[in-house]
């Protein structure tokens, strides 16, 4: 059975209104939930209230972050 649970997502600040774009429309029940942040930072540039409020909420992790240099 899949889970239901929510779906936090790591995103720029800068680039949280695309966010709404990129998600398809069975998405848009509120099950994803913004986390502003950045990787490049430590504790992923998430605020220290954030942190505390998702601390023990998150089961798994997938990192599908990049840097390109080209």
């Amino acid at each position: 059975l899949a889970a239901r649970g929510p779906v936090y997502v790591l995103v720029r600040p800068e680039s949280r209104t695309k966010l709404a774009a990129l998600l398809p429309s069975e998405c848009a029940d509120g099950r994803v939930q913004p986390v502003e942040g950045d990787l490049g930072r430590p504790q992923l540039g998430v605020s220290p209230s954030r942190l505390a409020e998702l601390r023990g909420r998150i089961d798994h992790v997938f990192h599908l972050g990049a840097v390109y240099d080209i």
